[in-house]
This record gives structure tokens, C-alpha cells and sequence, in this order.
């Protein structure tokens, strides 16, 4: 259900039946590092951002930067929901209140 990204030789695919983001080996898909859901998150949502330095993933619940260096959170806030980076450097989460046709939100952060 995810939306996989990929650079450098990994690819980046959270896995919504362990709740890990999983990077892997373009060459053989081996296993390199998992990173663990939050317990009280559900589910991931369906996209990540992936910039030079960090993955950016999405539950239910909130965004998380996952520093690719130290494969630990680097940044989180309380806000989940579909991802996206402007060529200007600026994260974008459009998350939905109340289900789906219902009241809308977006949030900006600048990465930059």
C-alpha cells in the first residue's frame, strides 16, 4: 500500500505488516536496518520524502525525519498525513480530519 523511494542503491518501503520502515538493498533486497513505528501509532501512510540526509515517513498520528546516518529520529511532529517536498525545500503534510471528504489540513515545514 506504501510508495517505496529509492536512492543510492536502497530502497526505502515501510512495511505496514511489521509497522518498520525497511531499507534494502536495490542490488539484492537484502535487509540493511528497520526502523520501529511508535507503539501508539496504526499504520504508515501511504508515501515518504526522501532528501539527502533524512527519510521523512507518516503514520495516523505524526511525522518523523529519520536521519539516514545514525538510522534514528532526528525530528517529529504531531502531525500525520500524506507527504510532500517543494523544489524549495519546504515539507508539506495534508492530513485529513474526520475521514476522507471531510475537513482538510495542510502543514508546512521548511527544511532549509
Amino acid at each position: 500500500m506504501d510508495h517505496p523511494v529509492t536512492a543510492r542503491g536502497v530502497v526505502y518501503v515501510s512495511n505496514q505488516l511489521t509497522k518498520a520502515v525497511e531499507a534494502r538493498s536495490l542490488a539484492d533486497g537484502s535487509l540493511l536496518w528497520t526502523w520501529a513505528m511508535p507503539a501508539a501509532d496504526s499504520y504508515w501512510q501511504r508515501q515518504m520524502v526522501l532528501t539527502d540526509t533524512h527519510l521523512f515517513v507518516s503514520t495516523d498520528k505524526q511525522t518523523v525525519a529519520i536521519d539516514l546516518a545514525t538510522r534514528t529520529e532526528a525530528w517529529q511532529t504531531p502531525v500525520g498525513g500524506w507527504l510532500g517536498l517543494t523544489p524549495e525545500g519546504v515539507l508539506v503534510v495534508f492530513s485529513s480530519v474526520g475521514g476522507i471528504n471531510q475537513m482538510s489540513a495542510v502543514r508546512t515545514f521548511n527544511l532549509r
